[in-house]
């Protein structure tokens, strides 16, 4: 094909008009190369955004290149490709458009597609290689701007930083909504979603499966292609040296990976619940097994990349759901079965008595929750009055190695002894509680002990131990310190800081306060009496973690019932 423009060096990059003139008359060779294949003074224009975008579609109309195109929501792009565009009518240098995986791919995790960007990014930029613009699409067919949409944006944002400018923000799938719609929700981006990003640069575009269409969205970067800039993300890891854990995109992925543990924690959560009503036939029965265990097994991904990123709740995470794992491998076919008593009356000789005490909203009904399953209400941050009011019994059928088999463990929840509300006094409770253990052994009932649930962002943790002294002097029990809602608050330092306290002094030794004098001369900050405390100490006392998982919950009563706890 002849024509009459003559190839340009890129010094003179083509305006719009130069484009849409040169464009059909054009000749244009493209093919597929490695993905470090580019040099500092070619074209280069990633694309990014959510799977099934259009990503790959948008790059095999502009270059008539044939690359694989997934279909629906599942993930085609599963590592860096790279198509490499001569177009010497329009611009002397080769263009190469790198194709990166949605931060939701199917065929990998988030930190896997953060990992490969961010190698692929810092590589090219120790090479003095900086890209000439950035694609970001956007189908605008989805009815929603929540879930995917945000994860990707927000990841793309931190990735980028404020100061990168040469980006086009480009909606696509415009044949699935009608006009009107597609207007509407095109506005909405603009004056809410990507208004910072607009305000500081970036255009916005339509891509409309045509090859005209494809160059009128990368226009821009080819308008402004000498003004190369760094990302945030090269920024942070190559001239500051970051590792990745720390960049502003990767503190973004660690709060990502910790919504997911909660959610599919919260599915779990459902999932028990099913399985514990009366009129669950087998097949229903047996895909809420399916489901539970695909659940688990997404749990673990997400703690394997918790623990990659050094993620504090990562290790533990991992020790709780090995915990879980080796449980449901050994019993697989044990169900739970929870249910609420009325009174202790309802035991028998084969059960497991263990009291679940603390302060109030420190966590004892999740950990109920979580262990037995049953729908007990659980508080809130915002939600100052307490949850228990009154002693909840809770028995269900637990699969765990140290407790035998037909064995039930029974769960009793003792409102917060510092309640504000009108409920029964201190004194009243270490009566309830004392009366159902007296009971309990009378009947031959096995009473394990007590779990001393404690909120580890709690800076005064003595307040309460008064209260448990008192008890253990009427019945002596086993006791074991169960800290509960790390990373609820404040930083991980200060929650390692507080565990550290009670490790070293307060909890395990009961020989000093925070303000140095002797245990029982104090106020009620005070443990109590010292010897007392070490009779508790010495009787097998020990601290462990709960990661508001299940199977951390299950390690806990397990580790509760060991003859060496």
């Amino acid at each position: 094909m002849t024509n009459t423009c003559e190839s340009r060096p890129l010094s003179e990059t083509p305006s719009r008009a130069d484009t849409a003139r040169t464009l059909p008359e054009a000749d244009s060779n493209a093919e597929a190369v490695a993905a470090d294949a580019v040099s500092e003074n070619d074209i280069i224009i990633a694309v990014m955004g959510p799977t099934g975008s259009g990503k790959t579609t948008f790059i095999n109309i502009a270059t008539d290149y044939d690359s694989p195109v997934g279909h629906g929501l599942q993930s085609c792009t599963s590592d860096i490709n790279v198509v490499k565009l001569s177009f010497p009518e329009l611009v002397s240098a080769d263009i190469y458009f790198v194709d990166t995986p949605g931060f939701d791919a199917t065929n990998k995790s988030d930190l896997e597609v953060l990992g490969q960007i961010s190698d692929w990014l810092n590589n090219t930029y120790q090479k003095n290689i900086k890209l000439s613009g950035l694609l970001y699409f956007h189908r605008i067919s989805d009815n929603a701007l929540g879930g995917t949409f945000t994860k990707n944006f927000k990841m793309f944002d931190k990735l980028v930083g404020n100061h990168f400018k040469n980006i086009v923000l480009t909606t696509t799938m415009w044949d699935d909504v009608d006009e009107a719609t597609g207007v509407e929700r095109e506005t909405t981006l603009k004056d809410e979603f990507w208004k910072a990003l607009i305000d500081r640069g970036s255009h916005t575009a339509r891509f409309l499966q045509t090859k005209e269409s494809a160059f009128e969205v990368i226009a821009p970067i080819l308008a402004e292609v000498s003004k190369r800039e760094t990302l945030l993300l090269q920024k942070e890891i190559t001239d500051l040296g970051f590792v990745l854990r720390e960049t502003s995109a990767g503190r973004e992925l660690c709060s990502r990976l910790d919504h997911l543990v909660q959610k599919r924690q919260k599915e779990l959560d459902q999932l028990l619940v099913e399985s514990n009503k009366g009129t669950v036939d087998g097949d229903k029965m047996a895909r809420l097994k399916n489901d539970y265990k695909d659940t688990m097994s997404k749990l673990k991904v997400l703690s394997s990349d918790m623990k990659a990123m050094k993620v504090p709740m990562g290790e533990r995470l991992t020790r709780a759901l090995t915990s879980g794992l080796r449980l449901l491998k050994q019993y697989p076919e044990s169900g739970y079965h929870a249910r609420a008593l009325k009174k202790l009356t309802e035991l028998s000789k084969n059960d497991t008595v263990i009291f679940v005490m603390g302060l109030t909203r420190c966590g004892k009904s999740t950990f109920i929750r979580r262990a037995s399953g049953y729908p007990l209400e659980t508080g809130s941050e915002s939600r100052l009055d307490p949850v228990t009011k009154s002693v909840k019994i809770i028995k269900f059928d637990a699969s765990l190695p140290n407790l035998g088999l037909d064995k039930s463990v029974v769960l009793v929840e003792v409102p917060g002894f510092d309640s504000p509300d009108k409920g029964p006094s201190d004194g009243e409770l270490i009566k309830i509680i004392g009366g159902m253990m007296k009971e309990a052994g009378q009947r031959g009932v096995t009473v394990q002990g007590v779990l001393w649930i404690h909120d580890i962002t709690n800076n005064h943790p003595y307040k309460g131990f008064r209260t448990l002294v008192d008890l253990y002097k009427i019945h002596l029990f086993s006791v074991l310190l169960v800290t509960t809602r790390w990373g609820a608050s404040g930083t991980a330092s200060e929650s390692e800081g507080n565990e550290k306290a009670l490790i070293e002094s307060r909890w395990l030794n009961g020989v000093t306060s925070t303000a140095g004098r002797p245990v029982g001369k104090e106020d009620d900050d005070a443990t109590g009496d010292a010897s007392t405390w070490k009779r508790i100490v010495q009787g097998g006392t020990n601290i462990t973690r709960f990661d508001m998982t299940r199977a951390s919950a299950l390690s806990v009563l397990d580790r509760f019932m060991a003859p060496n706890k």
